[in-house]
């Protein structure tokens, strides 16, 4: 765990470097980057976590809200009501397989209650 710790705060210092850096060259125009972009605030640190937490499904959930909102802050999804919708169904689908997949595994003890 205490990997994923200094994982997830390099790649962030390391994220928020870039950030400053092309905000400085001026490259990029800071409010017109955030607005379009701050999804990705969401998405990275879930995509990191996905890759080591072994409970997958709230990095899974994040990820998957992330993108939907992405999508919405780039235009590809018109209107908000279809985001909230979309990220609904997203999260209700994570939701349901978790509870599947943990279904069939017997506790710890070999029995069932």
């Amino acid at each position: 765990m205490r990997y994923f710790g200094n994982l997830f705060w390099g790649a962030l210092l390391l994220m928020l470097g870039i950030i400053a850096l092309l905000w400085a060259t001026d490259v990029l125009n800071s409010l017109a980057f955030l607005k379009t972009w701050w999804p990705m605030f969401i998405i990275i640190p879930c995509a990191i976590r996905l890759m080591f937490a072994p409970d997958k499904l709230m990095s899974l959930l994040g990820i998957g809200i992330g993108v939907v909102l992405q999508l919405y802050r780039c235009g590809l999804i018109e209107d908000f009501k279809t985001t909230a919708a979309i990220t609904g169904a997203v999260a209700l689908i994570m939701i349901a397989l978790q509870v599947l997949t943990r279904g069939g595994r017997m506790p710890r003890g070999g029995h069932h209650r």
